[in-house]
């Protein structure tokens, strides 16, 4: 009689000796383990066991637990394990780009940190803890390094642990349900118990900035989700200074990436549970500025005020205005966690507030006319005739003077012309997005108006930035429609919305955004990398137009995932095809990113190759001059795979990445289209 092999009980790679437990929460212990075999953890007086199921998968809960450690934990089944230092205590989980990626060792004040333990303080990678000392903290992740050291300095009886999940140049979406790094990264790691989540992300979102704050509602509440923790703390950064100098007052540009993707952050606010942290002031311009110590601090200011209610709350959190008034041409700005008042730091030449204008009607800027009165500022807006735009701080490199008494710099802000854009219009409804969360008129009907058309219902879609409106009718293909808004009224809260008229196309509207969805097929194993479009594997230019009977159709908010396995093949290659519709003959811009290389075709002809082994990165690869002709047009991207991920993204711009009239798309062959 031959003896069967059993399987070992093994832990989520997160579990281990030295680990951090959240206290006062139930605590999932999950792992794999023979199917039907019944798992024991046994921890802290508590004894509580699961039944592996028919994957080999078993997860189970510990009750709420008290802080201290070091404890033992014994975990059994057909075999035993027994950790010797188990620590209970908070944990937060580090995530996002590159800034957060960035290690202790290429950050300021390394020396200091590679010599120094903070006893209570532990850090993970995602598999595996080690106390942080010189043995460990020169890897880790700096903001995250620095962020959990204020914080056990703060709280020095508290166990504090620390998780690192970040990948540079990652976007929003990318780490959000259909994204790459959500599904490799962050859900091997749930439903692991946190006190929260730091994050430092948004400069791979700054090209396309108004579809930010919905992107970070939806994965905050997938976090959320995944995390089994509808209330769970997200404490994030602002982006600090991007550039070299600062442009003078009266240069400024409030349209730049930058500043627009710091607002959308600053929008975010409104989600419950979050706190924002800003360290411009502390910031140098570089991509990736070396004061993480000082990102640490506020970000951990931010987590004591918001998650450990520490108080008065103006000496852990930046002001961010509250509200703005406009009576008789004086504005009246009020603030939050600014109570006992607001200072000026580093005065201009005239004792001015720095980078604080006024844009009129025309378009002239020139300097605010203002005063601090106390938790307030006054502007006098009498000379404008018509209603101006005012903007504080608002650059790529903000350099505002106005702080509270705790020394924390006020949040750029600005009262401008909201910009609404249609994302979509496609059979009887239409998607808005606005660069700022719609009022509270949003989602009555009456708010918006059609000539000819009937409102019939209207919802939110992805966050408040976005609506969706249906009317009693189909759009007709061709039509420039012209969409007023009577129920939305100026930053002033008197002056209305200018009409938005747009083309109705066929499929989908191209507002600029990625397209949502494409036909993916023609897959070809043993490509050899250098050879993968020398030798013209798949010649797009003779490739039969694709049809959902023979290629499946892939649907994403962005990136279009190429493999519907989760570990995408070695050396292969895919195609991914869209249609694009044109109301007549247009030029345009094709801005586009691929895992890993790819070339494109459109109406079969090659408009560009790009080869290399790399991350999906959004417009790595802005094609000029393409040629639409009227009507449809096919466009084809060849990608290739060689390791990690398989994916595309890619939209059709103007030369400024804005949206082009009367450009359409969608997966599925157009009738009588050759």
């Amino acid at each position: 009689m031959v003896a069967l092999a059993r399987a070992e009980v093994k832990p989520a790679p997160l579990f281990g000796d030295g680990m951090v437990l959240q206290r006062e929460l139930p605590v999932p212990v999950w792992g794999t383990a023979d199917k039907g075999e019944k798992v024991t953890v046994t921890f802290c007086g508590q004894t509580v066991s699961a039944v592996a199921d028919e994957q080999g998968k078993w997860c189970l809960k510990l009750a709420s637990l008290k802080p201290g450690g070091p404890f033992p934990m014994t975990l059994g089944g057909n075999n035993t394990i027994n950790y010797k230092q188990v620590f209970v205590g908070d944990v937060w989980l580090c995530g996002s780009q590159s800034n957060m990626d960035m290690i202790v060792g290429a950050c300021d004040r390394a020396d200091d940190a590679n010599s120094s333990t903070t006893p209570n303080l532990h850090l993970s990678h995602g598999g595996g803890w080690g106390l942080a000392d010189k043995g460990n903290n020169g890897g880790f992740s700096g903001t995250g390094y620095w962020f959990g050291r204020h914080l056990a300095e703060a709280m020095p009886d508290m166990h504090l642990g620390l998780i690192k999940c970040a990948v540079g140049g990652s976007t929003a979406e990318l780490w959000s349900p259909g994204g790459e790094l959500y599904k490799m990264r962050l859900t091997p790691l749930m439903p692991y118990a946190l006190k929260g989540v730091v994050w430092y992300q948004g400069e791979a979102n700054t090209d396309r900035p108004y579809l930010y704050s919905q992107a970070m509602e939806v994965l905050i509440a997938a976090w959320r989700k995944g995390f089994d923790n509808p209330a769970l703390p997200f404490v994030y950064m602002q982006l600090p200074r991007i550039g070299g100098e600062p442009a003078p007052d009266s240069k400024l540009n409030p349209g730049d990436g930058w500043a627009l993707t710091r607002e959308a952050q600053q929008f975010n606010l409104a989600i419950p549970n979050t706190a924002m942290a800003i360290y411009s002031d502390c910031s140098d311009g570089d991509l990736h500025p070396r004061n993480k110590p000082a990102a640490g601090k506020r970000l951990a200011l931010a987590a004591l005020a918001k998650v450990y209610g520490r108080k008065p709350a103006e000496d852990y959190l930046s002001p961010v205005l509250k509200q703005a008034v406009l009576l008789d041409r004086k504005l009246t700005l009020s603030f939050d966690h600014a109570a006992q008042g607001l200072q000026i730091k580093d005065p201009a030449a005239d004792g001015s507030i720095k980078q604080f204008i006024v844009v009129s009607e025309d378009g002239t800027q020139k300097p605010a006319k203002a005063r601090i009165d106390g938790d307030r500022i006054h502007v006098d807006l009498s000379d404008e005739k018509g209603l101006p735009d005012v903007y504080y701080s608002f650059s790529n490199y903000p350099l505002g003077n106005l702080y509270n008494t705790a020394g924390l710099p006020v949040s750029p802000f600005r009262l401008a012309r909201p910009k609404v854009v249609v994302d979509d219009c496609i059979g009887n409804t239409i998607t808005l997005s606005q660069d700022v969360p719609f009022g509270a008129n949003a989602l009555k009907p009456e708010s918006y108006r059609i000539a000819g058309y009937v409102i019939k219902q209207v919802e939110h879609v992805g966050g408040s930035s976005r609506v969706r409106l249906t009317g009693d009718q189909p759009w007709k293909t061709g039509d420039t429609i012209t969409l007023e808004m009577p129920g939305f009224r100026q930053w002033d809260g008197k002056t209305g919305f200018p009409p938005l008229s747009f083309v109705a196309t066929p499929g989908h509207v191209a507002a600029g955004g990625y397209f949502q969805e494409m036909l993916v097929g023609e897959i070809h194993m043993d490509v050899k990398p250098d050879l993968v479009f020398k030798d013209n594997l798949v010649d797009g230019s003779k490739l039969d137009y694709p049809s959902s009977k023979t290629w499946r159709l892939v649907a994403a908010e962005a990136i279009i995932n190429l493999s519907e396995v989760p570990n995408p093949p070695l050396n292969a290659l895919a195609c991914a095809h869209v249609y694009v519709y044109s109301s007549a003959e247009k030029t345009v811009n094709l801005w586009y990113g691929s895992d890993d290389g790819a070339r494109v075709y459109v109406n079969r002809e090659p408009i560009s190759t790009s080869e290399g082994v790399r991350p999906c990165i959004p417009d790595m690869v802005k094609v000029k001059e393409v040629k639409l002709r009227k009507g449809w047009n096919s466009v084809l991207f060849e990608v290739s795979q060689f390791a990690g991920n398989w994916s595309v993204m890619a939209r059709i711009v103007d030369d400024n990445g804005g949206p082009i009239q009367g450009i359409g798309y969608q997966a599925e062959k157009p009738p009588g289209f050759r």
